[in-house]
């Protein structure tokens, strides 16, 4: 597992940053020109080795829709906040068919996502 950043120089330059749980939700973020990073191998693979860039910043985790995510992600937030990150977990508003930050996407809600983003960015 790698940790994945689409735009490093925006998420240099921001003070917080999006962490999400797959390839393509990270993609959809920064398509909407949000800093994001995710690990290329999901959500149970995050290498806290990694938080060093995200040293000075704000994270807020969008974790998909299933609770075993949510419950992962909660770790994981935690983890960071005992590392001195400080660390929210935002839960999206999933419908039976949208199951992740790219499910908005697919089903042409692009707009829903960007309103729950500007509540962060």
């Amino acid at each position: 597992p790698e940790l994945y950043v689409p735009n490093w120089t925006g998420f240099q330059r921001s003070d917080t940053v999006a962490m999400v749980f797959g390839m393509l939700d990270a993609l959809t973020l920064d398509d909407m020109l949000i800093p994001v990073c995710t690990s290329t191998h999901g959500n149970e693979s995050f290498n806290l080795t990694w938080a060093t860039v995200l040293k000075h910043k704000k994270v807020v985790m969008f974790p998909d829709d299933p609770p075993h995510e949510r419950v992962s992600a909660d770790r994981l937030a935690q983890s960071m906040r005992l590392l001195g990150i400080p660390t929210t977990v935002a839960l999206l508003p999933y419908t039976d068919t949208i199951k992740d930050p790219n499910g908005f996407f697919e089903t042409d809600r692009r707009k829903d996502l960007y309103k729950e983003m500007i509540k962060w960015f």
